[in-house]
């Protein structure tokens, strides 16, 4: 194990006063491939000034495989974080790139149990921690959180980010790895005290899933936006180019982009849009975009030049280029992200720029709709499609200025969503 202290004397200081969280996030800085690590984050960041002290257990430097330096910045000093030691089941135990897939039950990192289920023993007992907080995914943390209670009989809260169990998509119906990580589901939800989901669709799913379940044990904290992090940002709409920019993972299964590259394409066919006034850039998309299919589509769309794919930057670089960008790319279109909102949408409504969401019915459809500057169409409407882009085109070419910030997104700030955590804490310890 190693350790990341904050200044003891904060611990000597407030033994007293604050009440202590063991916070078991595998998503926590400088790890970077997943916005989920916001979550955490933030969470850890400004909970000390609601009360709670967490205890981050977490995983070594080294088993990330991709890193944020700059996110290390936000973890306040009176946080300290224990890093334990895993293997990666899909690096560390494959042969010739394969591995057993036994060996990634509940997820690649089951073997962090070994190390962290004695480390977060060890941090409650000299600690006197009050509560158990683990997120997922992966849902080795929620294995990790409920050895934990079972040992301690400490209180304990879940937070699920996204679901475990996609019914009809994984894990495959009627295998085993379905019979075992639903019991193992089914075990997080009737021994956790407290359940927090991120929006009221996926509340309602597990609720369906099961209905045993009392509703008042699920509550939904949303996503959000620190608005620390737009404190000395420059928001403003780049006059070189109609600039389309997504931020973040795309795939054909959820994400898919190409609705879009068409009708961009059939609008530069139709003049409706010149070609050397548009771009569109993806930052940090990976492999797909990478692929020789994805090129195809390009060149067979006469795209070349105007689709640019760039690679992973930093969550400060990110959050720069989508601030000067036209309009901010929102993908979500599958029948199993129904019930998500992506963590990006809630600081694409920070910086105000249009937004076009290519999106199915549900929580993400239902968090833009009736906002003037959110266009939300499903993906197969291309009459929609290219009428809203005309549009957005139109206003950036007229030099319509950014919105100022709606108000009403104010609650989705990071450090409102970590008092209404603490509030659960103080809540889930009396019960």
């Amino acid at each position: 194990m190693t350790l990341d202290m904050g200044k003891f004397h904060n611990e000597e200081k407030h033994t007293n006063s604050v009440k202590k969280v063991l916070f078991i996030a595998y998503h926590y800085p400088p790890e970077a491939s997943s916005s989920g690590v916001l979550r955490a984050l933030k969470f850890s960041k400004y909970l000390p000034g609601k009360g709670w002290w967490p205890q981050v257990l977490t995983l070594r430097k080294s088993l990330y495989t991709v890193t944020d330096e700059g996110l290390l910045l936000d973890i306040p000093s009176e946080v300290v974080v224990y890093r334990t030691f895993a293997l990666d089941s899909a690096r560390h135990l494959a042969i010739k790139g394969r591995h057993l897939a036994c060996l990634s039950v509940p997820d690649r990192f089951v073997t962090w149990l070994f190390c962290a289920v004695p480390t977060g023993l060890s941090v409650i007992r000299n600690k006197n921690v009050q509560l158990i907080y683990s997120t997922s995914p992966p849902a080795t943390a929620h294995m990790i959180a409920a050895a934990l209670k079972l040992l301690t009989g400490v209180v304990w809260v879940a937070d699920f980010r996204d679901p475990w169990i996609e019914e009809g998509v994984f894990p495959v119906a009627g295998s085993i790895r379905y019979w075992i990580e639903s019991h193992l589901e089914r075990m997080v939800l009737r021994h956790c005290d407290s359940m927090i989901v991120t929006t009221p669709h996926l509340k309602a799913d597990f609720l369906a899933r099961y209905p045993q379940i009392p509703s008042t044990k699920i509550e939904v904290i949303y996503n959000g936006y620190d608005e620390s992090d737009f404190g000395d940002l420059s928001i403003g709409i780049s006059s070189g180019k109609f600039e389309i920019i997504h931020a973040g993972l795309v795939t054909p299964d959820f994400r898919n982009p190409l609705p879009l590259l068409e009708a961009v394409s059939s609008l530069i066919e139709e003049n409706e849009l010149p070609r050397d006034k548009v771009k569109i850039t993806f930052l940090g998309g990976d492999v797909w975009l990478l692929s020789p299919e994805f090129t195809f589509h390009v060149e067979r769309l006469g795209l070349t030049g105007v689709v640019s794919v760039e690679g992973r930057v930093s969550h400060r670089k990110a959050l720069e280029r989508l601030a000067h960008a036209s309009v901010l790319l929102l993908l979500q279109a599958s029948e199993d992200t129904r019930s998500l909102i992506p963590a990006k949408a809630f600081e694409y409504l920070r910086i105000g720029h249009p937004i076009l969401a290519l999106a199915f019915e549900g929580a993400t459809a239902e968090l833009l709709k009736g906002k003037d500057h959110c266009f939300v169409i499903e993906p197969h409407d291309m009459a929609n499609l290219k009428r809203a882009l005309i549009t957005l085109f139109k206003g950036w070419d007229r030099g319509d200025a950014p919105l100022q910030l709606d108000r009403r997104a104010n609650q989705f700030e990071r450090e409102r969503l970590a008092g209404q955590l603490a509030n659960i804490f103080d809540r889930t310890i009396i019960k």
